[in-house]
């Protein structure tokens, strides 16, 4: 009986003792992992952030908004762009302006008329423009569809609204 006892008592003892070992290797790495990201020890270095980071973000934003930046350029040089709200065009006698639908259109002096298959709805008179109707001064019209135009008999100008282009 005396041998049993021995037995569970030296049983326990090594349970307890393995419990104590590995106890020590959980309780280890959570006390470490509490040091990160302290002074001592940054989780991201000052270093990294001004040599690595800061310079490949920048070169990513420059770059984007040089990209930008040519967009806008090369539409304002081709005459064409997309407003959000009313600009003043200016048409020569021929010239072309070709909206997209929805680009709204007011006629502020000299005479032109509606070109091609897309209607302009009228938006002051109630009514819808066709192909060789002209536009009256002053009155609100609205392409139909895209490649709406309308081709200036002399010097024009217009308050255009919405994505065109003028050729």
């Amino acid at each position: 009986m005396k041998k049993k006892t021995i037995a569970i008592a030296c049983g326990i003892a090594a349970v307890l003792l393995a419990a104590g070992f590995f106890a020590g290797y959980a309780i280890a790495p959570a006390s470490a992992a509490s040091n990160y990201g302290s002074q001592d020890d940054p989780l991201v270095s000052l270093s990294y952030l001004t040599q690595q980071l800061t310079p490949s973000l920048m070169n990513q934003f420059n770059g984007s908004l040089n990209d930008a930046v040519n967009r806008l350029e090369s539409e304002m040089q081709s005459g064409s762009g997309v407003t959000t709200t009313y600009c003043v065009v200016t048409l020569s006698a021929g010239q072309t302006l070709t909206g997209k639908a929805g680009t709204e259109i007011l006629l502020r002096e000299g005479s032109a008329a509606v070109q091609g298959g897309v209607m302009l709805v009228d938006t002051t008179g109630g009514g819808v423009l066709s192909s060789g109707a002209a536009l009256t001064a002053n009155h609100l019209g609205m392409f139909t569809d895209d490649g709406g135009q309308i081709q200036a008999s002399g010097d024009v100008r217009l308050l255009v609204r919405g994505s065109y282009t003028v050729n």
